[in-house]
This record gives C-alpha cells, sequence and structure tokens, in this order.
C-alpha cells in the first residue's frame, strides 16, 4: 500500500470513529425525550447523513446536485453540532467546552470526509493519465513530399504519347540500318569482305560480326533482286 493509500485508510478510520462519537452523543440526548430504540435509529441517521452529504458535495458532477448536498450538509450540520452541544451544556461543562466538542466533531467529520474525497480524486486522476500516457502511440516526424499534380488527358493523348517515341525510334533504328549498309555497300565495292574486314567494320560500327555478315547478305539478295 502507497503512503497515500495509507492516508486515506486512516483518514477512513477517523470518520468512522468521529461518526461513532456524533451518534453516541445524539442518542444520549434523544433517550432522554424518548427512551426506545428508535432514538439509536435516528442519531445513526443524523450522524451518517451529515458525512455522506459532505462527501457528495465533494464528488457530485453537476451544478445542481452540488448545490443541494450543500444545503443539506449545512443543515445536518447545523443540527448535529447544536444537539451535540447541548449533551456537553447538560453535563454542566464550560460554553467554549461545549461549544468545542460538540461543534468540533462534526466539523473534524466534514473536514476528514473532504480530505478523503480529494485524495479519492487524485488518485483516479493520475490513473487515468497513466492510461493515457501507456496508451498513446509514438508519433515520429514524417517528411512531407509534394504530391505532382496529375491532369486529366484522354485516351488519344495517352496513344499519341506512347506511338511518338516508338515511330521515333524505329526511324532512328531503321535510318541507323540504313546507312550502315549504304557504307558497307561502298565498302564491299572496293574491298572483299573477310574475316579480318569483317571484324573491323563491325569494331568501326559499334556492332557484331555476325550483324555485319547479315547485312552483307541483305545486300547481295538486293543487288541480285535488282539484276
Amino acid at each position: 500500500m502507497t503512503e497515500k493509500g495509507i492516508v486515506k485508510t486512516l483518514t477512513l478510520v477517523l470518520i468512522v470513529s468521529l461518526t461513532i462519537s456524533s451518534i453516541v452523543n445524539i442518542a444520549e440526548k434523544s433517550l432522554q425525550y424518548h427512551d426506545s430504540w428508535s432514538s439509536y435509529l435516528v442519531s445513526v441517521g443524523f450522524a451518517v447523513s451529515f458525512s455522506l452529504t459532505v462527501y457528495v458535495v465533494m464528488i457530485a458532477e453537476t451544478s445542481l446536485t452540488r448545490r443541494w448536498a450543500i444545503i443539506f450538509a449545512a443543515v445536518f450540520g447545523v443540527v448535529s453540532a447544536w444537539i451535540q452541544t447541548s449533551v456537553y451544556l447538560d453535563n454542566e461543562a464550560a460554553f467554549g467546552v461545549a461549544i468545542s466538542y460538540g461543534v468540533g466533531v462534526p466539523g473534524f467529520e466534514a473536514a476528514l470526509a473532504i480530505l478523503h474525497a480529494l485524495l479519492s480524486r487524485e488518485s483516479v486522476s493520475n490513473a487515468v493519465v497513466s492510461m493515457t500516457e501507456s496508451a498513446s502511440p509514438i508519433v515520429s516526424p514524417v517528411m512531407t513530399m509534394p504530391v505532382p499534380v496529375v491532369t486529366a488527358i484522354s485516351d488519344n493523348e495517352v496513344a499519341a504519347d506512347v506511338v511518338k517515341p516508338v515511330e521515333s525510334v524505329s526511324k532512328n533504328v531503321a535510318m541507323s540500318v540504313a546507312q550502315r549498309r549504304k557504307k558497307l555497300m561502298k565498302l564491299t565495292e572496293r574491298m572483299t569482305a573477310t574475316t579480318d574486314t569483317v571484324a573491323q567494320w563491325a569494331k568501326d560500327f559499334g556492332t557484331s560480326e555476325r550483324t555485319i555478315w547479315r547485312d552483307i547478305s541483305t545486300l547481295q539478295t538486293q543487288a541480285q533482286s535488282g539484276d
């Protein structure tokens, strides 16, 4: 048990002790006028009602409940203090002593009830804070990246954008092949295609020897077709 828990327990014990004292004092006065077991029930009701309404004042969640609890606590406190003070006066206690005991007992009841309610409220608040902290996720900083703006385009525009690069590449490839074969035609007119010359031509054109041989074969086929 924590220190606060021990204090709360001791506070509750003192409240019970003072409430029992109030019960005894009120019962003594009530028995003077009505010697019956009901006098004890009345004294229990008076004493416990005061402590209970003081506690309600502290834990009430609405202003209406708190307002009525304050009124009832004030009435019960005054009645309890008046009865208990008269008990000490009946026993020939000095007025100051009678007031001290008669008002002190219910007054201490109220003070301890208030302290117990405050300690209980602190315990609940601390428990809620602990649960919130343990349940809170750890949020890491997130870098925000600019979001590109995407504009709507038609299917024709998409097709055009795709076809144009393909056509451009195809033309470049075709031109490159045509130029290479044109140069090969001039070279083969002046030189015989051998393993060494084809290897050199492949190196000069940045392609493979097989491609050069295929180009030469294509040129020969075209020449024969032209004849």
